[in-house]
């Protein structure tokens, strides 16, 4: 039995998405990694697509794949991160009812790390302003743990509502 196509990773940054790539990619998947398209992140064509009242993916060169397993994107012309998986969440929901949705978990305590030692990532996404994040949020790993945890019982709500 196949899953249901397309497969899409609501999970964060630095929380194994290389290896959902891979492991997708292992098996022949067509499977998208930060960049949907040889000029765009697939967020940055997720939002584009959004705004014109397409589903997120439209706008995607490579679109349709079948895994994308990293979505977010960063705006150096702004120096702010976005995360389609939260500002996205209700039109990727509504967009792909039969996808399957993925939602990675990793020990906090290597995520926080991870995100602050990653090209500024931390930095970056303290000031972008994120759902459930507000700007300059995140001085420590608690306030991070608690901002995933409340992107899962989002993630979870919105899944569940829309089976």
């Amino acid at each position: 039995n196949k899953l249901p196509r397309p497969i899409i990773n609501l999970g964060f940054p630095k929380m194994g998405t290389t290896s959902i790539h891979a492991f997708f990619g292992c098996g022949n998947y067509s499977s998208m990694h930060y960049q949907c398209s040889p000029t765009y992140a697939c967020g940055e064509c997720m939002r584009r697509s959004v705004e014109e009242d397409l589903p997120p993916f439209a706008k995607c060169d490579h679109a349709p794949a079948e895994v994308y397993a990293q979505i977010d994107y960063y705006d150096t012309k702004n120096i702010l991160h976005y995360l389609p998986q939260t500002e996205l969440l209700e039109e990727i929901v509504h967009g792909y009812p039969n996808a399957t949705f993925l939602l990675t978990f990793r020990s906090m305590d290597k995520w926080y790390d991870s995100v602050r030692n990653w090209y500024n990532m931390k930095q970056r996404m303290q000031m972008s302003n994120i759902t459930g994040f507000p700007r300059c949020k995140g001085k420590n790993l608690r306030e991070f743990s608690d901002w995933f945890c409340s992107h899962v019982r989002r993630v979870r709500e919105l899944v569940a509502k829309n089976p």
